[in-house]
């Protein structure tokens, strides 16, 4: 049921009707004896007039000595032009008037009693403002009802078209008492007012051109106010209001009950259901004062004040799973709210400061306590229903606990203004405030400091078809510690023009556009900490579509870009993601120096990458996140080093596809260049061909050409399983120079020459590099070996002694090798030799068994030691 409010001109058009029944039944005393029917009609309507009622018919009309009663009496409402055309007729059924001859001619009555009364008051006065002049209602009534001339009234039926229906009301009157009782439906109101002063009159009901010679004794009125519904208690409260000379004070207390309240205010509609089931008892006291006089400065000052032992309870439902969590407020010291109403501009302000407020949440069986310190909070409110409320405030709640979720150290404080004009709301976040919590955990992440600052205003308003908006252009999110598990990070994020509008009566998709601005992010997960990674973002929501264009910055230069849109509704994106080319060289960055602290020596000095990718990624319920499409690589001269391995010229190009499982599937006929490759051995002039293919957890290496000590190894394919236990493949050489490998070694005392080929068989086992039988010969028409011991004088050992000789001056044309390096990096070569020393006996032909050992790494780092691998990689860049 819909109950519309009434508005203050009916109510004050029913006294005007109350005093024409009393003018009526006294005019028709008078006038019985010579006058009935339509003539009584005619020369009534003249007197009713100024109480704005014009009498259509008497029925049933009839004069006893102490009384007189009438079956029906129709009548209208007059505006100021005659009857309105909007008006129905109203009745009154079943009259009564009872009265002594002796009252009666002193303008007195006992009672007046009405079984049924209906009233049709006309549009134009249902809905007309109320006036200027209407400001202090209080002493209008109090003024009518004490120039009733009578006793008791009663109207068993009172009906009010479009606004009430069947009530009941009893007005009792004594000297100074008036008492009055109103019963509809399950509602009843009962009201007793007192005063002292029989001669009492408002100065609302005195002229202006009167009011400064009119004398106003002082006075005083008391009373009581209760409401019952279904006879439970609503309201009770008290009230004296006293003017003198234009001046009125009213103070008032009270208890209001929020339960019977809140269930009467619902079924009334006057109520959201989200309020409705409020719980508790508000006690209160206030009070008012001002001038009635002039009566163009009609203001009251005021003073509200919720009395401690006041308590508020209510239950909200908590999604996702339809729990609820009690809210209870009980008041442990007084909060006072103090105000000023003008009735010129039907207007009121009001302010507090320095209040606490005390909130218990209370979600199954934990309970946690909410501090709320209102700063400063003022206000000004207009009729019809507009009001702009300043607000400063502090919360504090030191815990809060919700199923997988809790938050610890919960503050905010805040600076907002609130303005609503009748169905619209406007709620601004002022610049400055913040919302903290020391610590935040849910189920597999925790934050600790997070922090929300508003760094310039933001504005959420509601209008009045229930659509929202938020508007903000800067709002920063700083979470300095974030743990996932094991792992932690850090970010900070703000959000600039940030637009947003949803429904709350609709399903129509919410809108949402933002600049999105991260910095000072990192994570431990990673070995390394980018120099000022940012992470920019454009993000825009419309029809449940969500478009992303961002880009990766770090150390001012841009890494990565990104492009897509996501569909909510098919839980589908299109990305397009892409490494613009980054070019390493003189007079740009490193990339060393895009790192604060790049955990192992490595660096690129020179060249340049790019790459691009067209992801299309879906959402199975099955498999979760599924990324597919092509992706492109480009390596365009890339020089760098490793530790003390240099790169020269590395080019490449990459051309694949990610698959749904994840996977990805290069072309399997990619090509590689490599201009140097130098561990303190140069190898040149790499070329291969690749294919990777994550499926099967291979890289398909084949036709692999490089120049290494003047000759060439090879190798004709291999299919590298990184998953396997173990990798073998056979790398060919040939056409080494030997020479140019002792020269390479730096053995002291050697000298060598001849061409060495062969076959060196390798696996590759858990990182580790083994070589096993491998052979190697030497090419016609065979080679020379010089050999100078740094013992010239003799070892003592003749047999030595006697090899030393032999290959003072070793002329060969046989030389074969077997090769063995141990995952211990040590390499064993069996060498066999056939050949002659002219020089010795007459160049008798001497074959040789030598057992060569060295350890490779050792070598390796011999070779490196005393060289800067930057310089070298720089001489290479300049010699290439």
């Amino acid at each position: 049921m819909s109950t519309p409010s009434i508005s203050k001109k009916p109510l004050s058009t029913l006294s005007r009707l109350i005093v024409g029944i009393i003018t009526l039944c006294l005019l028709v005393g008078a006038l019985l004896s010579f006058f009935t029917g339509s003539l009584l009609v005619r020369i009534s309507n003249p007197f009713l007039a100024p109480a704005g009622v014009e009498l259509r018919s008497i029925e049933g009309l009839r004069f006893r000595r102490e009384n007189l009663s009438a079956q029906s009496i129709n009548f209208t409402f007059v505006d100021g032009d005659g009857v309105s055309s909007t008006t129905r007729d109203s009745t009154l059924e079943n009259l009564t008037v009872t009265f002594s001859l002796v009252e009666l001619l002193k303008g007195q009555l006992e009672t007046i009693e009405i079984e049924a009364l209906t009233l049709n008051f006309p549009k134009t006065q249902t809905s007309a403002e109320p006036g200027a002049g209407t400001a202090i209602d209080m002493t209008q009534w109090l003024a009518t009802l004490q120039s009733l001339p009578l006793r008791t009234l009663s109207i068993e039926r009172f009906s009010v078209a479009d606004n009430i229906k069947d009530a009941a009301i009893n007005v009792s009157r004594n000297t100074r008492e008036i008492a009055t009782r109103v019963r509809h439906d399950d509602l009843s109101l009962d009201l007793l007012i007192n005063w002292h002063d029989d001669e009492f009159v408002s100065s609302y009901f005195i002229p202006e051109d009167q009011l400064a010679a009119h004398h106003f004794p002082p006075q005083t009125i008391t009373g009581s106010l209760t409401i019952e519904s279904n006879e439970e208690r609503v309201f009770d409260g008290e009230f004296t209001v006293s003017e003198s000379a234009g001046e009125i004070r009213a103070d008032s207390t009270g208890t209001l009950q929020l339960g019977t309240g809140g269930r009467l205010l619902r079924r009334l509609q006057l109520l959201p259901e989200t309020l409705s089931n409020l719980e508790g008892s508000v006690y209160f006291s206030g009070s008012a004062q001002g001038r009635t006089l002039p009566p163009d400065d009609q203001t009251l000052t005021l003073t509200l004040t919720l009395l401690a032992g006041s308590s508020v309870q209510g239950t909200v439902p908590t999604p996702p799973n339809g729990s609820e969590t009690t809210i209870q407020w009980h008041a442990t010291d007084a909060l006072t709210i103090s105000g000023a109403y003008a009735s010129q501009s039907a207007s009121m302000t009001f302010e507090t400061a320095d209040q606490s407020v005390q909130a218990t949440l209370q979600t199954g069986s934990t309970t946690h306590v909410a501090t709320l310190a209102i700063t400063q909070a003022s206000g000004e409110c207009s009729l019809p229903l507009r009001c702009s409320i300043q607000l400063s405030s502090a919360l504090n709640l030191p815990t809060l606990a919700y199923e997988n979720f809790a938050l610890a150290d919960i503050s905010a404080n805040s600076s907002m203004a609130i303005a609503f004009d009748n169905t619209t709301i406007d709620v601004t976040l002022e610049q400055g405030s913040r919302i903290g919590a020391s610590f935040i955990s849910g189920p597999d992440f925790s934050l600790g400091q997070a922090n929300l600052l508003i760094q310039e205003s933001m504005t959420i308003s509601t209008d009045e078809v229930g659509e929202a908006t938020l508007k903000s252009n800067g709002v920063e999110l700083f979470l300095p510690e974030i743990r996932l598990g094991t792992d932690s990070g850090y970010v900070a994020v703000k959000a600039s023009d940030l637009q947003g509008r949803w429904s709350f009566q609709s399903d129509t998709p919410p809108q949402l556009s933002a600049q999105l601005d991260a910095r000072s992010l990192g994570s431990d997960q990673l070995p390394f900490q980018f120099r000022k990674p940012e992470i920019t973002a454009r993000l825009e929501l419309s029809n449940n579509n969500l478009s992303v264009n961002g880009r990766l910055l770090i150390a001012d230069r841009d890494i990565l870009s990104v492009e897509g849109n996501v569909d909510l509704n098919s839980t589908t994106a299109q990305i397009h993601a892409q490494i613009p080319r980054l070019q390493f060289g003189p007079g740009q960055q490193t990339f060393a120096q895009l790192f604060l602290d790049i955990p192992v020596e490595a660096d690129i000095i020179a060249g340049s990458v790019a790459a691009s990718a067209d992801i299309a990624v879906r959402m199975n319920d099955t498999t979760g996140m599924q990324v597919s499409g092509p992706v492109q690589l480009n390596v365009d001269r890339l020089s760098g080093f490793y530790i003390n391995t240099a790169v020269v010229d590395f080019s490449t190009d990459i051309s694949g596809e990610l698959l749904d499982s994840g996977d990805f599937v290069s072309e399997q006929a990619l090509q590689g260049r490599i201009a140097n490759v130098n561990p303190g051995l140069p190898v040149e002039n790499i070329s291969f061909n690749y294919g990777v293919d994550t499926r099967r957890t291979t890289l398909d290496l084949h036709d692999l050409q490089a120049t290494i000590f003047n000759g060439a190894l090879r190798s004709e394919g291999v299919a590298y399983n990184w998953a396997a236990a173990e990798n073998t493949f056979t790398m060919v050489l040939e056409r080494v120079d030997l020479s140019t490998l002792l020269d390479m070694g730096a053995y002291e005392g050697v000298q060598a020459s001849g061409i060495i080929s062969g076959n060196v068989p390798v696996t590759i086992s858990g990182g580790t590099v083994s070589v096993a039988e491998g052979t190697l010969h030497v090419e016609a028409p065979g080679g020379s070996i010089r050999y100078q011991p740094a013992n010239a004088g003799g070892s003592g050992n003749a047999a030595l002694d006697l090899v030393n000789q032999a290959l003072s001056n070793y002329q060969y044309d046989s030389l074969e090798a077997d090769v063995n390096y141990l995952p211990s990096g040590d390499l064993n070569l069996a060498v066999r030799l056939q050949g002659a020393n002219p020089d010795m006996n007459q160049g008798q032909r001497i074959n040789l068994n030598l057992n060569i050992s060295d350890n490779i790494p050792s070598l390796l780092q011999s070779l490196q030691s005393g060289r800067s691998i930057t310089d070298a990689l720089e001489r290479a860049l300049q010699n290439r």
